[in-house]
């Protein structure tokens, strides 16, 4: 049988996508669904549309409505930034619409409203313009700009999650893949728009002008915009702005900056104007997990908002460095409890109440003055969520009430089955890693591979290990804590760590006679010489080298642990 026309003829060819049947695509996607299978849409544009560049540049400068116009302007800005499409496509697409965003930049007839965005485009198209070639295209260029800006604070909330989309879309926040530092430039760009815009959300400008001096302090920006960003706080006079001020002024390490705030906060307090931030969402539940061999632990913070849905913050502590980062997730708080229930087994995690988690931060910032460190800038974000009441610096002792120390016999009998320790994360992994040990072993272990001799293991049980004691003490008592917190204070590891660490400490039993502090420096030995024959001289670069291999966690180990740096 033969085949008929239609079948020889095969499946028509897809009609070419003109600017009205264009346009009609974009009318279709609602502001709900613009998160959902855009680039889908994106590259059917590109593979349909006559001439994709030109008609969307088209569509955004001129279209009169604001919601088409404004899906194009997003759709020919992630096809320019090869996003979606190939760095070949997205230069034909910049070729094609640059002739039309300068025709619609030098048209009179066009609202200045409407050609604010387009040297931007113009700019990811390959035609850079300059501050005085865009102006001039412009009636008032300066009073676009601030109306412009006026109507972006307006548009975003007061709490922390508008503040930070504010912040994002100023390029201060989230600033790339690459972790890289937002620009000095950016940070002035966002003072003078703070300042300029503060009467038509004043709490948000408040509060982002305090996050804006914590950035310039942690990438040591220093810039005569930073006091008139000190000027501008104190010139709002809101409950607002004297909590940010007083907050600055006791930052660590903001020097003449906190001298300036605390002094402008006391004047504030003195005009009856005191410091206070109306956080709407609430605490619902915490976390914390056992200390590291690295002295490093996890704090993970939940608050249900107003409208139902789950913040969460995510601090890392340092018992050596302070808080080394935060990380604020709005909304992705369910998400994130799920995936830390199936990460793979690691250290233990206890309940933790907004009280103990401010004690828990107050002790890593007295770390962090002590020695002079910055506080990471997204803390002072979600400072709010410990309670707006200050946060001293103190450092607290952990609490083992629950394992009765008192009662317990002090004999030689306390730690007699703590080998049985070293099967335990919290406990076994608690190495002896400092540069003295490495140096030590770098000089007696075996070129050619092999075991260390056993005199030497002896001398590093004596001589090195125990130069590390209070580290070693402090740590199994910060993780004896966190197992009480759990619930699991009696159960007989624990209780055998809890004697182990009261022989530990009180010198019960000498310290290199204790089973689990010999198969600590068994285990040590052997993980330093393998880390020796590898090339690393330090524990440090091989907890790099780690870092950089282990996506474990995945996005979660990108967004938070990633921010770890070469000092972990």
């Amino acid at each position: 049988m033969s085949k008929s026309k239609k079948e020889r003829s095969g499946p028509r060819p897809t009609p070419r996508m003109d600017r009205s049947r264009l346009r009609s695509v974009l009318a279709s996607i609602r502001d709900e669904s613009l998160q959902e299978d855009v680039d889908a849409t994106i590259r059917r544009i590109v593979r349909e549309a006559e001439n994709p560049g030109g008609d969307l540049a088209a569509l955004s400068a001129y279209d009169l409505d604001p919601h088409v116009s404004r899906v194009a302007f997003l759709f020919l800005l992630r096809i320019l930034k090869a996003e979606v499409v190939s760095p070949a496509i997205a230069a034909a697409a910049g070729k094609s619409a640059v002739p039309v965003l300068l025709q619609a930049l030098r048209d009179p007839s066009l609202p200045d409203d409407r050609k604010l965005a387009l040297p931007a485009l113009c700019s990811l198209a390959g035609c850079e313009l300059s501050r005085d070639e865009a102006s001039a295209c412009f009636k008032d260029f300066e009073g676009a700009m601030k109306r412009s800006m006026i109507e972006v604070t307006s548009a975003h909330s007061d709490q922390p999650d508008g503040i930070l989309k504010f912040l994002f879309g100023l390029h201060l926040v989230d600033v790339g893949e690459d972790d890289a530092a937002p620009s000095q430039e950016a940070l002035e760009t966002g003072i003078a728009c703070c300042t300029a815009t503060r009467d038509a959300n004043p709490s948000l400008s408040a509060s982002a002008l305090g996050v804006l001096v914590a950035i310039a302090a942690e990438n040591n920006f220093h810039s005569d915009h930073l006091d008139a960003a000190l000027d501008a706080l104190a010139a709002i006079r809101s409950e607002r702005a004297s909590w940010c001020l007083a907050e600055l002024g006791r930052w660590p390490a903001l020097g003449a900056l906190g001298a300036k705030a605390r002094a402008l906060a006391a004047r504030l307090a003195a005009e009856g104007v005191a410091p206070r931030f109306n956080l709407l969402a609430e605490f619902s539940h915490g976390s914390v997990s056992a200390v590291d061999g690295a002295g490093m632990r996890s704090l993970t913070l939940f608050f249900r908002t107003p409208e139902g849905s789950l913040d969460a913050a995510l601090f890392l502590l340092s018992d050596d460095r302070g808080v080394k980062a935060v990380t604020y997730l709005p909304e992705e708080g369910s998400g994130l409890e799920e995936q830390l229930r199936g990460a793979p087994g690691g250290l233990p995690f206890a309940p933790c109440t907004l009280d103990f988690a401010r004690d828990l931060v107050a002790d890593a910032w007295a770390v962090q003055e002590e020695r002079g460190g910055i506080l990471p800038s997204q803390l002072f974000l979600v400072r709010p969520h410990l309670g707006s009441d200050a946060i001293v610096p103190r450092h607290r002792t952990p609490d083992l009430a629950a394992y009765a120390l008192e009662a317990m016999a002090r004999s030689q009998d306390l730690a007699r089955d703590s080998l049985r320790l070293l099967n335990l994360p919290q406990y076994g992994s608690l190495y002896f890693s400092s540069d003295a040990a490495y140096d030590f072993l770098s000089g007696v272990a075996p070129k050619r591979g092999g075991r260390v001799p056993r005199k030497h293991l002896e001398t590093f049980a004596r001589e090195i290990a125990i130069q590390e004691r209070g580290l070693l003490l402090a740590r199994m008592a910060a993780n004896l804590e966190v197992e009480s917190l759990a619930g699991r204070a009696d159960q007989p590891l624990n209780r055998l760590a809890a004697s182990t660490w009261l022989a530990m400490s009180e010198n019960v039993v000498p310290f290199h006679e204790i089973p689990y502090v010999s198969g600590l420096c068994n285990a040590s030995v052997e993980m330093i010489t393998a880390n020796l024959a590898m090339g690393f001289r330090t524990q440090a670069e091989a907890n790099r080298a780690a870092l950089e291999m282990d996506d474990t966690l995945g996005p979660l180990a990108d967004d938070f642990f990633g921010e770890l740096d070469e000092d972990n």
